[in-house]
């Protein structure tokens, strides 16, 4: 049996179901280190086949961490009064996944994954050089945008 959620997951559960109601199926609960307490872990599948991952909503840590495909980002709590709105950021995030507003841009260096980061959509070509976003990294050889639908999916070398 999964021990009852931790503080912020409680919150944050509820938040994402109201939300995302047709989430609740894809909704895992993990204890905690010491078992006293549990997260949830929400994977959504995506009916694109060209992601290496769907949607991942994850409470661990007093946090909400949203990921797609290679990609993801911590919505964490800053301030204790801002834990609301720093849920509500990261389920605006998953939105904007889901209605395309943001896809994923992923870079490969010699076929080895380099580096990832998040894109409003949709983007006019050519997608950003790794080194445009991290300019201490190699650029690399191979560039994909991906979103929820795969409709502004695309390679670039």
């Amino acid at each position: 049996m999964t021990p009852p959620l931790d503080d912020y997951s409680r919150i944050a559960f509820s938040m994402i179901l109201a939300r995302f109601p047709a989430w609740q199926p894809f909704a895992t609960f993990i204890a905690g280190p010491d078992g006293s307490t549990a997260v949830v872990e929400f994977q959504v599948p995506c009916p694109s086949g060209a992601v290496e991952r769907g949607l991942l909503v994850a409470t661990d840590g007093g946090e909400l961490t949203v990921g797609f495909h290679t990609h993801h980002t911590h919505f964490g709590m800053f301030i204790e009064d801002d834990q609301l709105q720093q849920i509500k950021a990261g389920l605006d995030h998953a939105g904007d996944m889901f209605d395309e507003r943001i896809g994923v841009v992923s870079w490969y260096c010699g076929g080895c994954f380099a580096g990832s980061s998040s894109l409003d959509l949709p983007h006019p070509a050519p997608l950003p050089r790794l080194r445009e976003i991290f300019p201490n990294r190699p650029d690399c050889d191979r560039i994909t945008l991906r979103s929820w639908t795969g409709r502004f999916d695309r390679d670039e070398d």
